[in-house]
């Protein structure tokens, strides 16, 4: 329905498991051929999950190594990567970083991602203890939310609500925000462009 109506295509997280078997790889490389699926990194092994206290080899091995299995079979380098079972850390984010991955996406269902807001924590969230706490890690791109399949329909009508407050706030806060660029940004940036 999504790419008959809007064109928009499925993000898949591709394990580069070296075992997968031929069929999988070529109904997977047909996909994306097509257009309906826009694969990306997810790892080399379904079992592994980075944190700051993976060896290192082993932070490589599920970085590089799909990065470079990803490319092999789909001709294309991945811009994001889907943290292996949502683990993350310090460690594998700037390793993921160096690799030239663009973004990261967690498996912590925190809240939609706005323009220039990104939901994040700075500690353990007892209610949701598999959350990793992502904002001491300062880099919301390589942390970004996401919800599950099961969890998306349920909270899309809550990611309206916020973006309808969003909206709202930034509606009744609009020339605040004008004179706040006019008094510390133009002088670098130039003047906003008229519409």
């Amino acid at each position: 329905e999504y790419w008959e109506n809007w064109k928009w295509t499925i993000v898949n997280g591709w394990v580069s498991d070296p075992d997968a078997t031929e069929e999988l790889l070529l109904e997977n490389i047909q996909l994306e051929r097509e257009g309906f699926v826009d694969h990306q990194a997810q790892g080399v092994f379904a079992t592994a999950k980075l944190s700051d206290e993976s060896a290192k080899n082993v932070i490589a091995r599920e970085l590089q190594g799909s990065w470079t299995g990803f490319a092999n079979i789909y001709g294309k380098n991945p811009l994001a990567i889907i943290w292996p079972n949502g683990g993350f850390g310090f460690r594998p984010v700037e390793a993921a970083r160096q690799l030239r991955f663009k973004m990261g996406f967690t498996m912590n269902a925190r809240g939609p991602i706005m323009y220039n807001w990104v939901p994040l924590a700075d500690a353990i969230d007892l209610e949701r203890p598999s959350f990793i706490p992502e904002g001491l890690i300062n880099d919301p791109l390589m942390t970004l939310p996401t919800y599950s399949p099961q969890e998306a329909l349920m909270a899309i009508d809550t990611a309206r609500v916020i973006g309808k407050e969003y909206s709202d706030y930034a509606q009744a806060n609009k020339e605040a925000e004008y004179q706040y660029y006019e008094t510390v940004c133009e002088p670098e940036y130039s003047p906003i462009p008229s519409p």
